[in-house]
């Protein structure tokens, strides 16, 4: 997918153009820790002294240039600091106006807030199902017997002592520290495969090229890394020499000097023996029932929303309750091929994002979706 960005700040109006799906987490990024600046493909823009900032889909990316130099256009097109822009209104031409998928907060809100000082101190962030907590922990053990590493510099939603503090958004944590850590440790698992959580976050890391080590826990071995993750060189845990191996490149990484290997030993010997006690099963997806979520008395959330959003423009009432019914509709045609648990999931962690927006629900599980398919090939 490609987007154009219309941008206003108190001194320039200027236009992204053709923007891909890894640059506009970038310009999201920017715009939500309250960047002054923006490089998109070597190019400098300013953000500072943001009044405006709309997202549009490029639904034809080939046929956009014959757009802006047909006729009837030509005589709108403007001229500004960084070359030719066009108004919002003509971008929406071109597309589907997508900023509220994509921003949700004011410029800057992570700027000052807590989750933007810790933003680049996490050294390892363990992805991993909770199912799997205690294998995890022994990894954990092993990691601080061979290095000197404080506990607040690895992440483990599953054991305590590494877990988030109380009270903190979840949800936007994660996404930075994902995004900020040094090193992504991936516990691979019968149980994590199929994990909506443990999908998006090597869905995340994989995209951004960062340090990315699969350490696989069961026999069933590589079996389990489809997609993307099969082309990455992972480790099992029930190999000591590749346990060896897995503290030597935590060591490369992090730039850190290790103990003697004699000082942890017997926790590689502890791990190994926990890898040989998982149960071979044959994996057996569950078809995804049509009993998930009953749908059938939205009318009342969906015109609430749509009375609430605008309440003095009827237009935009039908135009909401429209799209709403639209996406129940939508999100009534289960897809077939992801697992019982696994859709459950993602559709629950939606509904909890967006209680109120069947259309933001439709987006997150569609996206998350195609990122598990996308894993699983």
């Amino acid at each position: 997918m490609e987007y154009n960005l219309y941008v206003r700040t108190e001194t320039e109006t200027y236009n992204i153009k053709y923007v891909s799906d890894e640059n506009l987490e970038k310009i999201i990024t920017a715009y939500n820790l309250g960047k002054e600046t923006i490089f998109v493909s070597g190019k400098k823009y300013q953000l500072k002294g943001l009044a405006e900032i709309k997202i549009y889909t490029l639904d034809n990316p080939a046929g956009f240039n014959d757009f802006i130099n047909s006729p009837e256009i030509k005589p709108e097109i403007k001229w500004g600091q960084y070359g030719v822009w066009l108004s919002a209104h003509l971008l929406a031409k071109c597309g589907t106006n997508v900023t509220d998928k994509f921003i949700t907060d004011d410029f800057g809100n992570l700027q000052f807030s807590e989750l933007a000082i810790k933003e680049t101190t996490m050294d390892i962030f363990i992805s991993h199902s909770s199912e799997d907590a205690e294998i995890v922990k022994s990894i954990i053990e092993l990691i601080r017997a061979a290095y000197t590493i404080s506990a607040d510099k690895i992440r483990c939603t599953s054991v305590n002592g590494y877990r988030l503090k109380a009270g903190i958004s979840t949800e936007e944590q994660l996404k930075l520290e994902i995004h900020q850590s040094k090193v992504l440790l991936a516990i691979i698992s019968p149980q994590s495969v199929h994990s909506a959580y443990v999908l998006f976050e090597l869905g995340a890391r994989w995209g951004l090229s960062l340090p990315l080590i699969p350490l696989v826990t069961s026999q069933q071995g590589m079996q389990l890394l489809k997609g993307p993750l099969s082309n990455i060189n992972a480790l099992l845990s029930h190999d000591p020499a590749q346990l060896h191996q897995l503290v030597d490149d935590l060591g490369s990484y992090l730039g850190l000097d290790k103990q003697s290997p004699a000082v942890y030993q017997h926790l590689i010997d502890k791990i190994v023996a926990q890898s040989y006690q998982e149960v071979l099963l044959p994996e057996q997806p569950e078809p995804v029932n049509t009993t998930v979520e009953d749908f059938n008395n939205v009318d009342k959330i969906i015109k609430a929303k749509a009375e609430s959003e605008y309440p003095d423009d009827f237009s935009m009432q039908v135009y909401i309750i429209k799209e709403q019914k639209d996406a129940v509709k939508a999100l009534q045609n289960l897809p077939h091929d992801i697992p019982k648990n696994v859709f459950e999931k993602i559709r629950q962690s939606a509904a909890d994002q967006y209680p109120n927006d069947f259309s933001m629900r439709l987006y997150i599980e569609k996206e998350q979706i195609e990122a598990y398919r996308e894993l699983n090939k």
